[in-house]
């Protein structure tokens, strides 16, 4: 929700890294579904039922770029920029990367904040999630692979059950854009209260597409013009 709302536009992770993001219905599922399982197959050795995301992998990079989608066509009500999040694996490039699209635009916002007589809090907010992103980097900057034989087998089992259809174990035809942007809706709307003004929506996110450009092309001559006075 963060980089839809992009307080966040800038992560530290390896690209094509697996990250086992499991909806929690399936993993209620797995849970009640081990239960049954273990008392219809009662072996001496010690059953471990792994609930992962193998079967239908999600990369750091995948993640990012159907967040972006959704902030584009479901767009929060006071995003702070136009959508944009850029996923590096060096530690020295996410760091001057960090300045220039995460402290310097959290600076000049709370110089705006001030100026209007509001209370400055990008600042506060940028080293929060700087904090999140720093104790996630550990995480994300490696993958694991968890072996999904007895959940497999487990799947197996159920169909002859008569509700199998019901419970959901198998994440292989998991929809991961529909997903994620019931998550982005969702998290609008019930963690954040926000409420839906779709008109206001895209006339902000049309606004800050050209200011989001204009800056770029600045930044650029900017660049352009150090490097010629320099060299």
């Amino acid at each position: 929700m963060q980089v839809g709302k992009l307080n966040v536009r800038v992560i530290l992770a390896k690209k094509e890294a697996r990250l086992d993001l499991v909806p929690v219905d399936y993993v209620v599922d797995t849970i009640l579904c081990a239960a049954w399982h273990v008392t219809i197959h009662r072996d001496a050795e010690v059953k471990v039922y792994n609930c992962t995301s193998n079967a239908r992998p999600l990369s750091w990079n995948h993640l990012s770029n159907i967040y972006l989608e959704c902030s584009v066509e479901k767009p929060a009500n006071d995003i702070l920029w136009y959508p944009y999040c850029k996923v590096v694996e060096s530690k020295f490039i996410y760091d001057i990367l960090d300045i220039f699209l995460n402290v310097f635009p959290a600076y000049v916002m709370d110089i705006v904040l001030k100026l209007r007589c509001k209370k400055p809090i990008m600042m506060k907010i940028n080293k929060r999630f700087n904090k999140l992103i720093t104790m996630l980097t550990y995480f994300s900057m490696r993958e694991w692979t968890f072996h999904r034989d007895n959940v497999c087998k487990m799947a197996e089992d159920i169909k002859v059950l008569k509700d199998s259809n019901k419970l959901k174990l198998d994440l292989r035809d998991m929809d991961w854009k529909k997903y994620i942007t019931n998550y982005q809706i969702g998290g609008l709307k019930f963690i954040l209260k926000e409420k839906s003004d779709p008109v206001n929506a895209a006339q902000r996110l049309s606004l800050f597409y050209w200011i989001h450009n204009i800056t770029q092309i600045s930044g650029v001559v900017l660049l352009a013009i150090i490097a010629y006075i320099m060299y």
